[in-house]
């Protein structure tokens, strides 16, 4: 019984961070849908600039959201090293969702470069049409 006393509270240790972290994932799945349809509804009718400009906003909404799960877990990885001590696998673990959480957020930064670079391309490009006209 004393193998599973770790474990134990080290659930219990989490179970707020936890929560936390599941209404921020909650959040993101919402976000995400709400660009989907907003992509499907510009999908006819939007300009490039328009579908774009929307797509920058969505990114940089769940952008926000990973950064609220970074710091979220940075926080509970500082908490769980002065409740469980630098080498402990609690620390292991909160160290492995910071990676996690590290990489979504930096691949959401790469996507909102890309798309805004995207977005000053088609705006370029929607300006010189209008002077052919």
């Amino acid at each position: 019984m004393a193998n599973n006393q770790p474990k134990i509270t080290f659930k219990v240790f989490n179970q707020e961070f936890n929560k936390a972290i599941a209404e921020m994932n909650n959040d993101g799945k919402k976000l995400r849908q709400e660009l989907k349809l907003e992509q499907e509804q510009l999908k006819l009718t939007g300009s490039e600039s328009d579908k774009l400009a929307a797509d920058l906003n969505g990114l940089q909404k769940q952008y926000d959201v990973a950064q609220q799960k970074t710091k979220a877990t940075a926080d509970q990885l500082e908490k769980a090293k002065t409740a469980f001590g630098e080498n402990s696998t609690e620390v292991a673990t909160m160290e492995t969702k910071l990676r996690s959480a590290e990489i979504a957020e930096q691949q959401l930064a790469n996507k909102i470069g890309v798309t805004s670079q995207k977005l000053d391309e088609a705006k370029a490009a929607e300006k010189k049409s209008c002077f052919f006209y």
